[in-house]
């Protein structure tokens, strides 16, 4: 009499292993069908940072995305949008002369101002970081950023060279 139970449980114990089995296959199954059928977009233009500055407790960065400047920023409270810039890239912060920090402008207690430039011309050379155009970036005191709508163009600008307080006077004005 108690061969039968016994035999029942076995059978059971079996059942539920090779519906579990089956079960097993076809997941995977599934999944192999699910990244076959996924088709990865190409870009045509490679992703990376041109230059990058710790400013005010964040972290800012310009990226060469599809031949436009994006300046990003690490913030550690705020969560900052990326910025698409007026210039072509490659773009670059404008450095203090003779040194490789990045020139702020201190407008007033609230206000620093960073200078970039991009859009080379045919006239640079390779690995020079030059450009015709300059925008300036206005960073408030709670770490919000926005991009001066003043824009200086038509010579030729390096990153090297630094600007004057008057041309970062006039981004932060805008």
């Amino acid at each position: 009499m108690m061969a039968r139970p016994l035999y029942s449980l076995i059978l059971l114990i079996c059942l539920g292993i090779a519906l579990l089995l089956v079960a097993c296959q076809e997941e995977q199954v599934k999944s192999t069908q699910m990244t076959q059928d996924l088709k990865i977009p190409e870009r045509l233009s490679p992703i990376y940072i041109t230059d990058q500055v710790n400013i005010a407790g964040q972290v800012l960065s310009i990226w060469f995305n599809t031949g436009r400047c994006q300046l990003q920023a690490k913030h550690p409270k705020l969560k900052v949008e990326p910025i698409w810039l007026k210039s072509k890239a490659p773009c670059y912060f404008i450095k203090s002369p003779g040194t490789d920090s990045v020139q702020v402008y201190q407008r007033d207690k609230t206000n620093r101002v960073l200078a970039v430039v991009g859009t080379p011309s045919q006239e640079t050379a390779v690995g020079k970081r030059c450009g015709t155009e300059i925008e300036g970036v206005v960073i408030d005191a709670a770490g919000k950023m926005r991009v001066s709508n003043v824009m200086r163009s038509g010579s030729i600008f390096c990153a090297d060279q630094g600007l004057d307080n008057a041309q970062y006077e006039l981004f932060a004005r805008d």
